[in-house]
């Protein structure tokens, strides 16, 4: 049976494997240049304002994919309790709770740009880019989710500490 602190080891290098596996397959998605399909109505100079659009999309998510990773990481070296994680915890938390800020701009910018350069006819963009997790209500709710995490996490680094002075 393993420890613990093995299975903990286990788990957290799992995550960042399959984080890094999300974070190149969107990236190979934007190079190969299948992250969107414009219809044919579409005015040529819409392409540079959707690869924007889609860059800063993964931009957004290799920052939390990489502040993930750090966590993940400090699990897997075995320090669960420090104030880094807490941190990142944190930053996590408030990155997805105000992704609707970011998300209503984003979409105000594009519409601008889109309303500005399309002559006539409609407008479709399909992406394929993997979002995460695709809602303002869900960021919303994973950030909620997160920071009770935060919270616990530094309830237990105070008690181990607390532990650690008397020992």
């Amino acid at each position: 049976m393993m420890s613990p602190l093995t299975k903990i080891r286990v788990t957290s290098l799992l995550a960042i494997l399959c984080l890094i596996c999300f974070v190149l397959y969107n990236l190979f998605l934007i190079i190969s240049g299948d992250s969107y399909v414009l219809n044919s109505e579409t005015v040529d100079g819409m392409h540079e304002h959707v690869i924007s659009f889609i860059i800063v999309e993964f931009i957004y998510q290799t920052i939390i994919v990489g502040f993930m990773v750090s966590i993940f990481y400090q699990f897997y070296v075995g320090d669960i309790f420090s104030k880094k994680n807490l941190r990142l915890f944190f930053a996590i938390g408030f990155v997805f709770i105000l992704y609707p800020v970011y998300s209503y701009m984003a979409d105000l910018i594009i519409d601008l740009f889109f309303s500005l350069e399309q002559k006539s006819g409609s407008f479709t963009l399909n992406l394929s880019l993997i979002l995460m997790p695709q809602s303002n209500k869900e960021h919303i709710v994973a950030g909620i989710t997160i920071l009770p995490i935060a919270y616990i996490l530094n309830l237990g680094r105070e008690i181990k500490s607390e532990l650690d002075d008397y020992i």
